[in-house]
């Protein structure tokens, strides 16, 4: 009888722990690590970045004295 008893205890610890153990699956710790990016501090201010509108450049003029070539004669 004691015998019989063990092993239904047996037998029921097995099915108990079985029925925990679920299919294995991916470990988080497997996934590749992203590089830290550092907050930007404007934007979580609540700071706009003023624009200054662009100059347009001038077209640089021709020193005085120098000429350009003359053109090829053909």
């Amino acid at each position: 009888m004691r015998t019989l008893l063990a092993s239904v205890l047996l037998a029921a610890a097995m099915v108990g722990t079985s029925a925990c153990v679920g299919k294995g699956g991916k470990i988080m710790a497997d996934t590749p690590i992203l590089e830290y990016q550092a907050p930007d501090v404007d934007e979580l201010a609540g700071i706009e970045e003023v624009e200054e509108p662009e100059e347009p450049e001038e077209p640089e003029e021709p020193e005085e004295g120098t000429e350009p070539a003359p053109a090829p004669v053909k």
